[in-house]
């Protein structure tokens, strides 16, 4: 089991693959990103895809002291740990990807022109991984556990470690971000960063899903529910907190959620929320929850939660987690207020 977990962080990519770079030129003998500025470009957004930052964006692009513009274009040197590779007479993606260990997906993904076929001479960028080393391995085993798989030693603490840390890295990146921001909406733009669906999707996006170990008797190939995925996301964060200290999962988590921070918006309130405001404003009270039930394995549980007003009878709901099934209580009671 060590060694799957080895290899599948010297493979792990904690980067975003949703980036989308422009062409390559060359400039005064160095190679640049030549970026082609759009309609819902900002400065950070582009120093967030290309990993740089505003001030070096302007040092190389004077003009942009002015301001943007659709369509002008911002020259970005190329990293040192970025390769060009320059395409061959009747070379293949396949032959590529072969080459520099990376997947087909990968190289597609930093290198969108290319999904209409290679041409000789074409240049495409080879992204270096940034990878996580961990000295303590059973740390590591330990975060993509669940307890289904082992009631002693699973990753249940370490998640609620990692849900802290994770919290802890957003809340000081948004501060640095929307310095002028109200409260009440950095609130939200936290919540929506930090929730269970988000911390889901950067699983998935490093194939998280893959590695975890769940109690399975028979041995088949079974699917893991959506909140084990979510957990061990979170406990991976606290694992490499212990082992590398703040600093690197820190520098971990602003890769991962980068894109995450640079896009965030205002998030709708959620059912359980507005059931409480509406029953602050009308009685005076908050709602009242009551767990009905819990069955199931504990791999794939399935919660029914009653919610309830003053002088109402038990809405309810079910859902995956106690939380899930809170919010589907509270969406049916709203349906009765309506």
């Amino acid at each position: 089991m060590k060694l799957i977990l080895i290899a599948f962080f010297v493979c792990l990519a904690f980067f975003s693959f949703e980036q989308k770079y422009a062409s390559i030129g060359e400039k005064e003998g160095e190679m640049y990103y030549m970026h082609k500025v759009e309609s819902n470009n900002s400065l950070y957004s582009i120093s967030v895809t290309y990993e740089t930052s505003i001030d070096q964006l302007k040092e190389n692009n004077p003009e942009l002291s002015e301001g943007l513009k659709i369509g002008q274009l911002i020259w970005i040197p190329v990293k040192y740990d970025d390769l060009i590779h320059i395409v061959r007479h009747r070379e293949t993606l396949y032959g590529i990807s072969k080459r520099y260990s990376k997947p087909i997906d990968t190289i597609v993904a930093y290198n969108p022109s290319i999904k209409d076929g290679l041409q000789k001479g074409q240049e495409i960028i080879i992204k270096n991984q940034k990878k996580v080393k961990f000295k303590n391995l059973d740390l590591l085993t330990q975060s993509l556990t669940h307890k289904s798989f082992d009631t002693n030693k699973n990753n249940e603490k370490l998640e609620f470690l990692g849900d802290r840390v994770l919290g802890l890295v957003v809340a000081k990146k948004l501060l640095e971000t929307y310095p002028n921001e109200k409260e009440g909406i950095l609130d939200k733009k936290f919540a929506s960063l930090v929730n269970k669906k988000t911390c889901l999707e950067i699983a998935k996006n490093i194939s998280l899903d893959k590695f975890i170990l769940t109690f399975n008797p028979n041995n088949k190939k079974i699917k893991i529910e959506d909140k084990i995925i979510s957990d061990s996301c979170e406990a991976l964060i606290g694992a490499i907190y212990l082992d590398k200290g703040f600093s690197k999962v820190e520098n971990v988590i602003l890769n991962l959620w980068k894109k995450k921070i640079a896009q965030s918006v205002i998030t709708q309130i959620d059912a359980k929320t507005k059931l409480q405001e509406l029953t602050l404003k009308n009685f005076k009270k908050l709602p009242t929850y009551k767990l009905i039930s819990n069955i199931g394995p504990r791999h794939k549980p399935l919660f029914k939660v009653g919610v309830k007003l003053p002088n109402t009878k038990y809405f309810i709901g079910s859902g995956k987690s106690k939380k899930d099934a809170e919010q589907n209580a509270a969406i049916e009671c709203l349906k009765s207020i309506k």
